[in-house]
């Protein structure tokens, strides 16, 4: 086997096509083209993803209004309602902003029941209010197969400590 070196632009030439004096030449100017080329399909795509991504705010930018759980239930037949506002002073205020301002939280199912619901559970409505003027209420109870961030919620409102 022979390997035979050729410098860039040697026996490639096309039909029609004229070689410059400098077999170096045609290889800079090639490279400075395919350069601009990919210049303009980066600075395309930045602006293209500049504008998608301000077309389109973050989910976890919507505000709350409002948080309240109902707690009815229990040995007691308790009913409880906590509410959570911007303007509270619940110290789990935040972390309960936070989660459920979270896409895993706003696309839970509205209901997560057990199939036994009896002795003494007790049951959660929890609704909140964003700032977009949307709702998400869901229910649940004791004993359910819920995400643990719905049961997150509800302890972080309960329990204050």
């Amino acid at each position: 086997m022979v390997l035979q070196h050729r410098r860039p632009g040697e026996d490639d030439q096309g039909p029609g096509e004229t070689r410059s004096a400098d077999p170096w030449e045609e290889p800079i100017v090639s490279n400075v083209r395919r350069n601009v080329v990919l210049l303009l399909a980066v600075l395309l795509g930045f602006t293209t993803l500049t504008a998608t991504a301000s077309a389109t705010p973050p989910t976890t930018q919507v505000g709350v209004r409002e948080v309240v759980l109902e707690v009815t239930g229990g040995i007691a037949g308790i009913h409880e309602t906590f509410e959570v506002t911007p303007d509270s002073a619940h110290p789990n205020k935040d972390r309960i902003f936070t989660l459920v301002r979270q896409r895993e939280f706003r696309t839970l199912k509205d209901q997560y029941l057990p199939e036994n619901q009896c002795c003494d559970f007790f049951h959660y409505t929890l609704t909140v209010a964003y700032t977009n003027g949307r709702t998400k209420t869901v229910e649940t109870m004791d004993g359910a197969d819920a995400p643990e961030i719905l049961f997150g919620v509800i302890r972080l409102i309960r329990f204050k400590g």
